[in-house]
C-alpha cells in the first residue's frame, strides 16, 4: 500500500464543499423562481449550477478512486450518490480555486474554465 498525497484530500473536501453550497443556492434560486414566475437569469444560473455540481460529483468520484487505488482497496465502487446539503458544519463561504500557495489546484485543468464555478447565492 502506497502513501495518499494529501492533496487528493484537500481537493475531495474542497469539491464537496462547493457542491453543498451549490446545492443550497439552489434551493435558494427554485424559491425565487417559485415566488418571482419564470425569470430568465434565475433560471440560468439554477440550470448553471446543476451541470457544475455533475461535473464536481464526478470529480469527487475520480478522486475516490484514485484514493482507493492509492490505499489497495477495490476501486469498483457504486457511484456517489447525492452530497448532503444540510447546514451541518461551519459556515465556509466561497472558497477560491486555489491552493494554500495561492496557485491553481492540481485538477484545474480538467476542470475548465473559472466560470465553471457555478453561481453563489
Amino acid at each position: 500500500m502506497t502513501c495518499v498525497p494529501e492533496g487528493l484530500f484537500i481537493e475531495r473536501d474542497r469539491l464537496l464543499n462547493a457542491v453543498t453550497h451549490l446545492q443550497r443556492s439552489n434551493r435558494d434560486l427554485q424559491e425565487c423562481l417559485d415566488e418571482s414566475g419564470n425569470d430568465p437569469e434565475l433560471r440560468q444560473a439554477l440550470g448553471e449550477n446543476i451541470v457544475v455540481i455533475a461535473k464536481y460529483k464526478a470529480k469527487i468520484e475520480q478522486i475516490e478512486q484514485e484514493i482507493r487505488k492509492a490505499r489497495g482497496l477495490p476501486t469498483e465502487v457504486p457511484s456517489l450518490q447525492a452530497v448532503p446539503a444540510e447546514d451541518d458544519g461551519p459556515e465556509h463561504g466561497r472558497q477560491g480555486r486555489t491552493q494554500g500557495n495561492g496557485g491553481p489546484t492540481p485538477f484545474d485543468s480538467e476542470m475548465g474554465e473559472a466560470d465553471e464555478q457555478g453561481v453563489w447565492l
